[in-house]
């Protein structure tokens, strides 16, 4: 978000719909630096172009793009480390072959999820307010119009909140305002930058067309907050629903640097942790992708550390994973993103499946390995 001098709606809904196709489809990157970077690396050339072509056609189906966007030109990996890595078009066909598309809206759709959530007495955010021509969700504040969410953006016991559509994914479309400011009408986000009321409206009618939720938002836990700042930090846990019922698979942190307002990894800046799940001690926290990775032990912004760093109620928040996990059996390969909160963990959302990029950045190692393998081979898909 910017300045209201310079926030110009029809513009900023044009990136976001730029951004979206973007961050669907397998990354980018700009193939003569990292060929450079890879030389510098003491990477052949012709190893490299061969390695490309082997794992292009291998389980994981990685492009050249992605080949770079791991570091896999890196000598520490040995080419059977390399095959363990998935790229986006694997992906796809992976939670296809274990999630029973039936059920993608239930998670999709965050009333849906909201809905189901509390229906089985798992915490999730307050829910304010719901933006849409007819549909509401409990004791939430229904908003049928934009004269109506012009008057709940007026009511000063509404702040601070959080806003997302119905549909969003990658937080694109999300807002984190702190405060309104009555004599000039405008919203002050949580980054600073302020933009009018019916600006505000016009980017919400335009950016919601199934809906927007405003939700109450939440405060880190004291243990975070004094590391990393007062943004709040999410935890993605990956789950496999398996015979035996939900299990763990992979933990990552994600932790909002650079003034973010969410801790997506394609803002620049953010930063994920790779977890020990027996503790929940962060043992690897890097920032950017391809030759532009570094490892950041302690938090840009605050100097706070991030490796070895416990995180609080690991124990509680895996149980809260499990039970929710446990509510989807028929989305078998699942990520949850649970906020570590002054109250407790928080679920917030799940994902169908989920990116797996972001446990292969924290690690730095793929995820195909034998447990996720003999999950495939499980749900019955074809290598």
């Amino acid at each position: 978000m910017s300045d209201t001098t310079t926030f110009a709606v029809d513009s900023a809904l044009e990136a976001d719909e730029k951004l979206a196709k973007r961050l669907l489809a397998p990354p980018e990157i700009d193939l003569a630096k990292h060929l450079r970077a890879a030389a510098e690396a003491g990477a052949r050339t012709s190893a490299v172009v061969s390695e490309i072509w082997r794992l292009g056609r291998g389980p994981g189906k990685l492009s050249h793009h992605e080949y770079f966007y791991y570091r896999l030109y890196d000598g520490a990996l040995s080419f059977a480390d390399k095959l363990k890595f998935i790229g986006k078009k694997a992906q796809e066909r992976m939670h296809l072959a274990c999630n029973d598309p039936r059920w993608f809206s239930l998670v999709h759709d965050k009333v849906q999820f909201q809905a189901t959530m509390q229906g089985l007495g798992l915490p999730t955010p307050h829910l304010l307010a719901v933006y849409h021509p007819f549909r509401s969700s409990g004791q939430a504040r229904p908003l049928r119009s934009g004269s109506e969410l012009e008057g709940f953006l007026r009511d000063a016991a509404v702040y601070p909140f959080f806003a997302k559509p119905v549909d969003g994914m990658f937080s694109l479309g999300c807002w984190s305002i702190e405060a309104l400011s009555a004599e000039d009408d405008m919203l002050v986000s949580s980054d600073g930058s302020r933009v009018g009321v019916a600006e505000f409206c016009r980017y919400v009618e335009g950016r919601g067309s199934s809906g927007y939720l405003f939700q109450e938002r939440l405060r880190p836990h004291r243990t975070l907050s004094e590391a990393w700042g007062d943004r709040l930090t999410t935890i993605r846990v990956f789950t496999f629903i398996s015979e035996r019922g939900p299990e763990i698979f992979r933990g990552v942190c994600k932790i909002c640097a650079n003034g973010n307002i969410a801790d997506n990894y394609w803002r620049a800046g953010n930063i994920l942790g790779a977890i020990d799940l027996e503790g929940g001690t962060i043992l690897r926290a890097v920032s950017g992708t391809g030759d532009d990775q570094a490892e950041r032990p302690t938090h840009p912004d605050t100097g706070g550390p991030i490796v070895g760093l416990q995180l609080p109620d690991w124990q509680a928040t895996l149980d809260l994973c499990l039970a929710a996990a446990a509510s989807l059996p028929a989305i078998r390969t699942q990520s949850w993103d649970i906020a570590l909160t002054s109250e407790g963990p928080v679920l917030v959302e799940a994902n169908f499946g989920g990116d797996l990029n972001l446990p292969q950045i924290a690690f730095g190692a793929g995820c195909l390995d034998d447990r996720f393998r003999d999950h495939l081979l499980a749900c019955g898909y074809k290598f």
